[in-house]
């Protein structure tokens, strides 16, 4: 879902509900199952995860998108809090860092958007597997 989810935003600049939403679901569908007993550490993470980014959405007035705020819900619900906003960091430091360089190669201007997806999945691939070692 994550790697989809880089494409599509590479691609059409939005990240589908059809991505996110299921992949929410099949998270907390998981953590239901008998023996995993991981349902409140998905809620907590899905809630800090996705709350703190929707507060970047709302006052950055559209430069972040609600696909990314499902995003990283899908993240944090996957991963718990600490590594979604682990990913969530380091998603930004990287993406401030490719904004610079292609500014100051001439790239991209001070107002052109950068799709912010891409760099979510890959450090919320990162995520899942920093938390499953």
């Amino acid at each position: 879902i994550l790697v989809l989810a880089a494409i599509h935003d590479l691609e059409q600049k939005i990240i589908p509900d059809w991505l996110t939403l299921p992949g929410l679901a099949w998270v907390f569908a998981v953590g239901l199952l008998p023996g995993i007993e991981r349902i409140g550490e998905a809620m907590l993470g899905a809630v800090v995860c996705g709350g703190v980014l929707l507060l970047f959405a709302l006052e950055s007035r559209g430069a972040v998108g609600g696909g990314d705020v499902k995003l990283l819900t899908m993240i944090g619900a996957a991963t718990g809090w600490r590594y979604g906003l682990l990913a969530l960091c380091l998603s930004q430091l990287c993406a401030g860092g490719v904004a610079v360089l292609l500014l100051v190669r001439g790239k991209r201007g001070r107002r052109e958007a950068l799709v912010f997806g891409p760099f979510l999945s890959i450090f919320g691939i990162l995520a899942i597997l920093l938390k499953s070692r």
